[in-house]
C-alpha cells in the first residue's frame, strides 16, 4: 500500500474518531441541559411550598398546641395542601 494510502487512512480514522466524539459530547451537553430544564421551572413552587412549611413550623413553634392553634393549623395546612406537598 504506498505512504499516501495509508496516511489519508490514518486521516479518515481520525475524522471518524472526532466525529464519534463530538457526537459524544454533544449527547452529553443534552442530557444536561434536559435536566436543567426539567427542574428550573419548578423551583418557584419549591420555593412556595418551602416557605408554606417553614410559616407552619414556626405555627407549631410560636402557639404550643392551644385549641385555637389548633384550629389555626388545620386550616392553613388545607390552604397550602399540606397533603399534595407531602406527596411531591
Amino acid at each position: 500500500m504506498p505512504s499516501s494510502a495509508i496516511i489519508n487512512w490514518e486521516d479518515q480514522i481520525q475524522k471518524e474518531k472526532m466525529f464519534s466524539l463530538g457526537k459524544l459530547v454533544a449527547g452529553i451537553a443534552e442530557e444536561l441541559n434536559n435536566a436543567i430544564n426539567f427542574n428550573h421551572p419548578n423551583l418557584p413552587h419549591a420555593q412556595r411550598y418551602i416557605t408554606d412549611l417553614i410559616k407552619l413550623i414556626d405555627l407549631y413553634e410560636k402557639n404550643h398546641l392551644n385549641i385555637d392553634t389548633e384550629i389555626e393549623i388545620k386550616i392553613f395546612t388545607k390552604l397550602i395542601d399540606l397533603n399534595f406537598i407531602k406527596s411531591e
